[in-house]
């Protein structure tokens, strides 16, 4: 959804044949004879290839030559072999020529469709990446084979006469019939396919990077109609135990081989059947809002593990709700602000840190790909789209990295301005550039940047007025008390937020088996804080089951334990904060007695800043995109301010932010209000 006029018409596909010169000098062994053709993007038939350049000592390997004679070669990981890579490619173009037409037997794929020399044809391309995406159908490409173990297990499941009823209705009148599925259904689905001999089978999911890249999550978003399409056609050998390593598919071959240089081979292969198993996680988070022909009409709870089952195993999937090309703006714009926050969650992946901005942003409306963006480096180009944003649509980003928190002094306080901390940061994955995004919501902001806000009548009572910094709110408090009062406001979180609380015990729990340091205080302490969310009567009580075993029985000899240091880090996490950067800026650590936590700038210590502060909710709002923001259901995200000036209408100052919530008892001082207000937040 990039300018209309980045977007390609016509694009570069490759015809891939084999060659059959017996004395062609490029080799005697199998290889391509690559042409090249431009052509409509509307009009072609041929298919865009989704895949992973690879993981294991990437280089370029040579495929083939052009008409002209002139070597082609493509960057590849050693997990893709290279014979296998040059047969599935020849015959993807030559089964879609007998399908379609002659003039469809190609495909678009990125390293042999964008000339590299090109730059304006670079980024010209790369801004139409999502329209090609849409356009086109998509061919997810995988190195290696499957065992026989899903085959088996969908047959099985679809043998049944209960679930072959189920999925026999295809009008629409059966759109949303069973939605909550058959239990006995589900329990007889559900112990297929986490049979034992599937969880010992690492050859069973196929596993690969695909799933772990930022690119492919991108390119799996856009695409309407998807199918898997692997290297290797024969059915490979189950492989359950060290003893079966001759029979591993490419990728699990490498991976395992990597895990044998530093692990003794049971606990390499134990890694690997680890990896294999979750590859059936990370689909079911990338296909949502895909069915396939058997099951796109339903929407029970049937219906997810079938749609696996039919993708893993080479099935057309279809968009169920397809992400509309020309959709309005307003709704463009929603999407996009979606998966950027869905993103701050995510364990992807890229080559280039660039990447995590280009990927991404070329989805959203009006953006424009910077002509040097290859001389930018992360920060800058992240700050040049969220300028684009709030330049060209009047919206920002909320979220918690405030501007003013890193001494920004210029207008924008409350607002994303990554220049001023992500240049600290160490990136190792999408997550640590989108982790402080708060919420979907848009953000609305003047022409001169401030956020416009409609204040509460008097008398108005800020949060920081009502709080206590932790470290002396709890300085002489028993741990059961602390536990108590902190269980109290936790309740109140959103979901994400105290899924966060479980990441940082997964944190600590890997930290104490790699270092051999056993009875970690903080992960009992921590269990106990997100149990006592779990448990909460809004909760399912089922899901509270797997943590009575982290139950702490007693708390005695607790008296010692620096829970201080433990939550400050926790909130910070939460709130996707670089807890060095919040102690280096000197952020307070601020309660409210059973009701929120966060983080305030050293200003709000003073009783005259407490007294010219309000809290604001960056969440509730009207005067933009009011259809839009009607079917986010925001949270609550409140951020405290101090005034700078009166006239001619009250300025503030971001000065300290709390832990989103999904209910709030207080009043706050303002709202955001684009179209009657009367107090800036600048």
């Amino acid at each position: 959804m990039s300018s209309s006029s980045e977007i390609l018409q016509r694009i570069r596909i490759a015809r891939l044949q084999f060659c059959h010169n017996d004395l062609c000098p490029f080799s005697q062994n199998l290889h391509l004879n690559v042409d090249y053709d431009h052509v409509e993007l509307s009009n072609t038939k041929a298919p865009a290839i989704s895949y992973t350049w690879g993981e294991f000592d990437r280089e370029k390997v040579k495929i083939g030559h052009d008409i002209s004679g002139r070597v082609v070669e493509m960057e590849l990981g050693k997990e893709w072999d290279v014979q296998e890579t040059i047969m599935r490619l020849a015959m993807l173009c030559i089964e879609n020529g007998e399908e379609h037409g002659s003039e469809h037997a190609g495909v678009w794929i990125d390293q042999l469709c964008i000339r590299q020399t090109d730059e304006a044809e670079i980024r010209a391309t790369l801004a139409s990446i999502p329209t090609i995406y849409r356009s086109l159908e998509v061919v997810i490409l995988m190195p290696g084979g499957l065992c026989g173990c899903l085959r088996e297990a969908r047959a099985k499941i679809i043998a049944s006469p209960e679930i072959r009823r189920v999925f026999q209705a295809r009008n629409s009148s059966a759109l949303f019939a069973d939605k909550a599925g058959n239990p006995r259904d589900q329990d007889y689905i559900a112990a297929i396919v986490s049979s034992r001999k599937i969880l010992d089978c690492v050859n069973a999911y196929g596993a690969c990077t695909y799933f772990d890249r930022i690119w492919t999550r991108q390119e799996l978003l856009y695409s309407h109609d998807v199918r898997v399409v692997r290297t290797r056609d024969d059915e490979m050998a189950c492989a359950s135990s060290p003893a079966d390593a001759g029979h591993l598919s490419s990728f699990v071959d490498k991976l395992y081989h990597r895990l044998l240089k530093t692990n003794p081979p049971h606990v390499a292969f134990t890694e690997v059947r680890n990896a294999s198993m979750d590859v059936w996680t990370k689909v079911e988070e990338s296909l949502l809002d895909f069915g396939s022909p058997r099951t796109r009409l339903k929407f029970g709870c049937d219906h997810g593990v079938l749609t696996r089952l039919d993708f893993l195993l080479g099935e057309r999937l279809k968009k169920l709700i397809p992400r509309g090309v020309d959709a309005p703006v307003q709704i463009g714009l929603l999407q996009f602000l979606t998966q950027i926050a869905l993103l701050g969650r995510s364990t992807r992946k890229t080559t280039k840190a660039r990447d995590y901005v280009t990927s991404v942003w070329v989805d959203c409306p009006g953006y424009v790909l910077p002509a040097n963006y290859k001389k930018m480096c992360l920060p800058s180009l992240l700050a040049d789209g969220i300028r684009q944003l709030e330049s060209k649509h009047g919206i920002s980003v909320e979220v918690s990295c405030l501007a003013g928190f890193f001494g920004f002094n210029s207008i924008g306080s409350a607002l994303w301005r990554p220049m001023t901390y992500l240049g600290r940061r160490k990136i190792e994955g999408v997550s640590d550039v989108y982790r402080t995004v708060l919420s979907a919501t848009p953000l609305p902001i003047t022409p001169s940047g401030e956020i416009p806000l409609r204040l509460t009548p008097l008398p108005r009572t800020a949060f920081s007025q009502l709080a206590v910094e932790y470290s002396k709110s709890f300085s002489n408090s028993p741990i059961t008390k602390v536990v108590e009062e902190l269980g109290s406001i936790i309740r109140n979180w959103v979901p994400w937020c105290a899924d966060r609380i479980a990441s940082r015990v997964g944190e600590y729990i890997t930290l104490s088996l790699t270092s051999g340091v056993h009875n970690d205080p903080r992960i009992p302490f921590l269990y106990k804080l997100y149990g006592m969310w779990m448990s909460d009567q809004r909760r399912n009580a089922l899901s509270y089951a797997g943590f009575s075993n982290t139950e702490v029985r007693t708390w005695n000899g607790w008296e010692n334990f620096d829970h201080y240091s433990v939550v400050y880090s926790l909130i910070a996490t939460v709130l996707g904060l670089d807890v060095r950067d919040c102690q280096n800026c000197g952020l307070k650590l601020m309660v409210v007695p059973g009701h929120c936590i966060g983080f305030t700038t050293p200003v709000l210590k003073s009783e005259a800043g407490r007294e010219e502060a309000i809290t604001v909710s960056i969440t509730h709002f009207s005067g933009i995109l009011k259809e839009v923001h009607r079917i986010t259901k925001p949270y609550w995200v409140t951020l405290e301010a101090v005034k700078v000036a009166d006239q001619p209408v009250p300025r503030y100052r971001a000065t300290g932010i709390w832990v989103p919530q999904d209910k709030l008892s207080l009043q706050v001082g303002a709202y955001v209000d684009q179209n009657d207000y009367d107090a800036l937040l600048e």
